[in-house]
């Protein structure tokens, strides 16, 4: 038992000094300064959020647009200075800009996250359609796509409940086919 307390001993003092040396080796290192957020000089309020966000950091990208209103993500802020604190217009007040960030960064990350996930995916089924028509118009490939033809259906209260045209698949003209008001509209 006391060889194991005095191996713990002597791990503690090499954890101890490799902490401290890595301390001095980070002190010595020049420190790169980044500006997360261009300031707009002259302006008091980009100044503060450029203050605050060169400082503490943003999660979220923030933009200026102009008169008090930044992007923040992809949601549009308005912000201004209340008794010396850069606050950020939020329902019917003001939230300070610290709570604004810990409030809503997550969720705008998220939702920005979600775009680009949509985004990706409209992207990759728009070459995969590319891919398939060259395909067919390159070598003679006799490959289709399947597409279900529409029929248009006019106007039946039963049917469609409203005087607008309506488009119809094959899938749900099967589907309806045994309704007599709606085989009037048909006309099989």
């Amino acid at each position: 038992m006391d060889d194991a307390e005095a191996e713990l001993a002597n791990q503690d003092q090499q954890i101890d000094w490799l902490m401290n040396k890595l301390k001095l080796d980070n002190a010595n290192r020049p420190k790169k300064v980044i500006d997360l957020f261009k300031v707009q000089k002259g302006d008091m309020l980009d100044e503060l959020l450029g203050a605050y966000i060169n400082e503490n950091g943003c999660p979220v990208p923030i933009k200026r647009l102009g008169n008090g209103y930044y992007m923040f993500g992809s949601r549009k802020i308005y912000a201004k200075v209340l008794n010396g604190k850069l606050v950020i217009r939020v329902g019917g007040g003001y939230m300070i800009i610290n709570e604004f960030i810990a409030n809503y960064a997550e969720a705008e990350l998220r939702k920005m996250e979600h775009n680009q996930n949509k985004a990706d995916e409209q992207a990759a089924a728009a070459a995969l359609l590319n891919a398939e028509t060259k395909k067919k118009k390159g070598k003679g490939d006799t490959t289709t796509t399947t597409t279900e033809k529409t029929y248009d259906a006019k106007y039946d209260i039963g049917l469609a409940g409203s005087m607008h045209e309506k488009k119809f698949t094959q899938g749900y003209l099967d589907k309806i086919r045994n309704n007599p008001r709606a085989m009037r509209v048909l006309g099989d």
